[in-house]
């Protein structure tokens, strides 16, 4: 009730083209305007709330088991997702999708439209050290938010952490809190902290410790809590592709 999102595609694949029967030619021919596959079954599955549109995972979840349980669908697409924990296809989510393969079934999904939003960064840290100054874009009463994510292998520990600093020249060390680092199934770390407080329009940093004996490439991704917005000064805009469209045998269109 919130969003029309959905009848785009609806018509791409499915339009049956009556409302344009016996149209003038125009330069582009004079048969009706059809979908891809216009003899096709229709399967809706509503999963978005009516307050805002959003999907949880445990209706996500549900509509790929019906559609193919229930309804033997031959084929899903689902436009849903963003930004979970690890980025690397072990979430509940990102293993339905690859489920609905396994059982025969091509599943479509959106890459999302993350990549410029310069709220993605990567890099290297080197053994037992720091990376330098990692900017970052503020608006007045954004929050200095992150998931810092790297993959070290199952049962290695790389201790990887994030420390905030305030304006140049100065770079004075700001509080934050951090949660415990997690790895996921396949063997990726993550580890969620924040500035204590809201900031000013300008210019913070962070920097990446390392104190593993092992060099170690790293993501930070912006965890947005709703604050005003904040961008990477050097964003990289790989790696920006929404769960679960990252699933192993997801068909990710962007």
């Amino acid at each position: 009730t919130v969003t029309g999102h959905g009848t785009h595609v609806a018509g791409t694949v499915l339009a049956r083209g009556t409302n344009s029967i016996g149209r003038s030619d125009e330069g582009n021919g004079s048969t009706p305007f059809k979908g891809s596959a216009p003899d096709a079954d229709l399967i809706f599955l509503k999963i978005g709330s009516d307050a805002t549109g959003g999907a949880s995972s445990t209706a996500m979840i549900g509509a790929m088991n019906d559609a193919v349980i229930v309804y033997n669908a031959d084929i899903l697409t689902m436009s849903y997702g963003g930004w979970y924990t690890y980025h690397d296809g072990s979430s509940s989510t990102e293993q339905k999708v690859d489920w609905v393969y396994l059982q025969g079934k091509p599943f479509f999904l959106s890459a999302g439209n993350s990549a410029d939003d310069a709220h993605h960064y990567s890099g290297t840290v080197s053994a037992n050290s720091s990376t330098g100054y990692i900017a970052i874009n503020t608006n007045s009463g954004s929050a200095l938010t992150f998931n810092l994510v790297w993959y070290d292998g199952l049962g290695v520990n790389n201790n990887l952490y994030m420390e905030y600093y305030g304006p140049s020249p100065t770079y004075t060390l700001l509080a934050k809190s951090e949660s415990a680092t997690t790895e996921s199934t396949r063997g990726t770390e993550s580890k969620f902290s924040n500035h204590t407080s809201t900031v000013s329009a300008g210019t913070y940093y962070v920097k990446v410790f390392n104190t593993s004996g092992n060099s170690q490439f790293f993501h930070i991704y912006f965890d947005d809590w709703e604050y005003a917005d904040i961008t990477f000064a050097n964003p990289d805009p790989e790696y920006t592709i929404g769960q679960p469209a990252s699933a192993d045998n997801g068909f990710a269109v962007g």
